[in-house]
C-alpha cells in the first residue's frame, strides 16, 4: 500500500511507502463481526480484514484505535449507520490504516426534503416527499432548489426562519418568507431540511498515514469527512454523492452530506486529496484550515494565558510542542505583529476569574452560539509578546503542507474548495455550481476564528465554470469572485501563485486579491459574460482586482468573448519580482509549473516557470 507526496524539487508525485511489514493472512468479516475483528486484530501485526463483496448491512459505528497495519477491505459493500452518530472513527494510536472499496450511508436519513405547494403573503406551504423522513422543528434553515433543473436556486439558495409550523406528523408546513426572497420561491420549488450532526468518517488523536481509498458517502449527519490533530501523510480518493432514493420513491436525493464534504484543521500536516468527487454537499467541499487561541492575559514578557472556545479532548497539547512557530495577531484586524518559537505549553486545570472573563471579547460568536465549555492553556515564547497582541496563529496546527488535485466538485451549498493553510497545491479540479466562491486561499479570521495566513500556495489549471450563485446582494466582495485571495480587512497573505486557470459563467469577478504579498496571475483564460456593463467583460480585463496586493506579476491572461473573434490578452502589470533567477520557487515544499494551453481544462505541464518570487 502507497501514499504519495512530492518532491521538494519537481511537483511530480513519487511513492511514499508505507511501512507496514509482510501481510498476513486475510481475515473475513460480516458486519456483525467487524467490529470483533478489528478489536481483536494485534495492534502491531499487518492484517487485512475482508468484509463479503457486494453486500449492505446495518451496522454500530465502528472503532478504529491502537491499531496500525490495518487494511479494512470492503468488497464495494455498503455500510449503512442509524442516528446522528459518526460512522467509522479512527483515533489514538492508529497509523497505517488503510480503507478502501466501500460505502457508507445513514437509515433513516440524516435530512429530508420536500415540495413548495403554494406562496402566500409572507409565508410558503410544503409537504415532505413520500417516504423521506419527516421534519421536525428542531432545524432553522432550509436550503432551496428549483423545481426543474433541481440546482440550488440563483440569487438565493439559503431560507433562515425563526418559526416553523408543522402538522402533527412532521409531513406538512409552512415557512416565513424573509423580504430578500420574496420573488425567488415559486410553487412546485424544492427544499431540503439540513440539520447538522457528527460526521460520517472522522479522524483524530493523533492518528497517522491513514489512506481512504475508493470510499463513497451516500450521506452523513454532518461532514462527510473530519480530521482534527493528525500526524503524517494522510491521502483521501472518495466519492461524496447522494445515494439512492429512499425505497418506494422516485424523487432523487438533494443533498448528500449535510456540511463540508472533506474537512481537515488543527494537523501538523495537511492531507493529499486526490481524484475524489464531492457533489450536492450541504457546505464547502474541501476546507483546511489552522488555528487561533485567543491570549487571556499576559503573565510575563514571554508567558501568556491562551484561550480555545471549546472543550478540551487532550490532543492540542501534543500538537504544539517546543520550537514551532508562532505569530502574534493583533485585535481587530488580525494582522501580524511578529512570531516567535514555543517554549512550553500545557493545559490549564483551573484557570483564574479574569481568564475565564477574557473570552467573550476574544471569541464573541462562540459565546453567542453558547459555547459551554472552554479550554486554558499556559505558553511560553523564545522572545517577547509585541504589544497589542490578542491571538496566535499557531503554524504547527495549520495543516501545511497538502495537495488538492484533480477533484471534481459541484451543486455545493457553499465554497468548493476553501484554504487556510501554506506550502500547498491547487491544481486540475473541476468546480461547477457553486452558491458561493469556487476557491478561496485566505483566513477565516472573523468570525469563525479559523487560521492561519496562508504562505506558497499555487493554484494551478483548474476550471470553474457558474460560480457566486446567491449573486451579490448583501454580500461583501470576497463573497462576489471566483477565485478570492487574501483577506479584506488586512494583509498577511503571501506567495501565491494563479496559473492556467479557466474561469466562466462567474456571477462576480472572476478573481480579487486583497493585500496579497509577492502574487502572479499569469496564462489564466476568463470567459466574459453578456453584456458591456458586466464585471466580467473583456471591455473590463484591466480592471483586476490587486490594487491591494505588493510585488505582482499579471501577464499573459486571456479574456474571451464568445461575441467576439479575437481574445484580449492582458499583459504585464505590476512590477517584477527581485530576483534573477530562472526557476520559480514559491516554497521548501513546491516547485511550481508553467502553462501554455489553449485546451478548456489544461492538463499539468512540467515547464518552469521564467520567473521567480523572493
Amino acid at each position: 500500500m502507497a501514499l504519495r507526496m512530492h518532491c521538494p524539487a519537481c511537483l511530480l508525485p513519487i511513492p511514499l511507502l508505507l511501512l507496514t511489514g509482510n501481510a498476513s493472512v486475510p481475515v473475513l468479516a460480516d458486519c456483525q463481526t467487524l467490529q470483533k475483528a478489528i478489536s481483536s486484530a494485534s495492534p502491531h501485526e499487518a492484517i487485512t480484514i475482508r468484509l463479503k463483496p457486494n453486500s449492505s448491512c446495518r451496522i454500530a459505528p465502528l472503532e478504529i484505535s491502537n491499531r496500525k497495519n490495518l487494511t479494512l477491505d470492503g468488497g464495494n459493500s455498503i455500510l449503512i449507520f442509524n442516528g446522528n452518530k459518526t460512522g467509522i472513527h479512527i483515533g489514538v494510536g492508529s497509523e497505517n490504516i488503510s480503507l478502501h472499496d466501500l460505502s457508507i450511508d445513514y437509515d433513516p436519513l440524516p435530512f429530508t426534503q420536500g415540495i413548495v405547494t403554494g406562496v402566500h403573503a409572507g409565508e410558503f406551504s410544503f409537504s415532505i416527499m413520500d417516504h423521506y423522513p419527516p421534519v421536525n422543528g428542531n432545524n432553522n434553515r432550509v436550503f432551496l432548489y428549483d423545481g426543474q433543473s433541481r440546482k440550488l436556486k440563483t440569487g438565493g439558495s439559503t431560507l433562515y426562519f425563526s418559526a416553523l409550523e408543522i402538522d402533527r406528523n412532521g409531513r406538512a408546513g409552512t415557512i416565513p418568507i424573509p423580504s430578500s426572497h420574496t420573488a425567488s420561491i415559486r410553487p412546485g420549488d424544492l427544499i431540503a431540511f439540513r440539520p447538522r450532526g457528527n460526521p460520517a468518517i472522522r479522524l483524530d488523536g493523533l492518528s497517522k498515514n491513514v489512506r481512504l481509498s475508493n470510499v463513497s458517502i451516500l450521506s452523513s449527519p454532518g461532514m462527510g469527512i473530519m480530521g482534527r490533530y493528525l500526524e503524517g501523510d494522510n491521502a483521501v480518493n472518495v466519492r461524496i454523492i447522494p445515494g439512492p432514493p429512499p425505497p418506494g420513491s422516485r424523487q432523487g436525493r438533494l443533498l448528500s452530506v449535510n456540511a463540508d464534504g472533506v474537512n481537515f484543521a488543527y494537523s501538523r500536516k495537511g492531507p493529499e486529496i486526490d481524484n475524489s468527487e464531492i457533489s450536492r454537499a450541504g457546505d464547502d467541499g474541501i476546507n483546511l484550515h489552522g488555528l487561533v487561541l485567543g491570549i487571556g492575559s499576559i503573565t510575563r514578557a514571554r508567558s501568556a494565558i491562551a484561550i480555545r472556545p471549546f472543550g478540551n479532548d487532550g490532543t492540542l497539547e501534543r500538537i504544539v510542542r517546543p520550537a514551532d512557530e508562532v505569530r502574534f495577531l493583533a485585535r481587530g484586524d488580525f494582522h501580524i505583529l511578529g512570531s516567535a518559537r514555543v517554549s512550553d505549553f500545557s493545559q490549564i486545570s483551573t484557570p483564574s476569574l479574569q481568564a475565564t472573563a477574557d473570552m467573550a471579547p476574544l471569541f464573541p460568536r462562540a459565546v453567542r452560539d453558547g459555547a459551554k465549555s472552554a479550554t486554558f492553556y499556559a505558553i511560553s515564547f523564545s522572545g517577547d509578546i509585541p504589544a497589542g497582541t490578542a491571538y496566535l496563529d499557531i503554524l504547527s496546527a495549520a495543516t501545511d503542507g497538502f495537495a488538492i488535485r484533480n477533484n471534481r466538485i459541484s451543486l455545493n451549498r457553499g465554497h468548493g474548495i476553501v484554504v487556510g493553510a501554506s506550502n500547498g497545491l491547487i491544481a486540475g479540479n473541476s468546480i461547477v455550481d457553486t452558491t458561493h466562491n469556487a476557491l478561496i486561499v485566505g483566513p477565516n479570521f472573523d468570525p469563525w476564528r479559523e487560521g492561519s495566513w496562508p504562505d506558497h500556495v499555487a493554484i494551478i489549471g483548474n476550471s470553474i465554470v457558474n460560480p457566486c450563485t446567491d449573486g451579490p446582494e448583501g454580500r461583501k466582495a470576497s463573497e462576489r469572485a471566483a477565485i478570492y485571495i487574501g483577506n479584506d480587512r488586512t494583509g498577511g497573505t503571501s506567495s501565491i501563485s494563479v496559473q492556467g486557470n479557466r474561469v466562466e459563467a462567474c456571477h462576480g469577478q472572476w478573481i480579487k486579491a486583497d493585500r496579497v504579498e509577492r502574487l502572479s496571475l499569469l496564462d489564466n483564460i476568463f470567459v466574459a459574460n453578456a453584456g458591456p456593463s458586466s464585471p466580467t467583460s473583456c471591455d473590463r480585463i484591466s480592471k483586476w482586482a490587486v490594487a491591494t496586493a505588493r510585488d505582482y506579476v499579471v501577464y499573459g491572461n486571456r479574456c474571451e468573448d464568445p461575441q467576439r473573434h479575437a481574445p484580449v490578452t492582458e499583459g504585464l502589470r505590476g512590477k517584477m519580482f527581485p530576483c534573477p533567477c530562472t526557476a520559480f520557487h514559491p516554497g521548501p515544499l513546491w516547485r511550481a509549473v508553467y502553462w501554455r494551453s489553449s485546451a478548456a481544462r489544461p492538463m499539468i505541464s512540467s515547464n518552469v516557470a521564467p520567473f521567480c518570487m523572493k
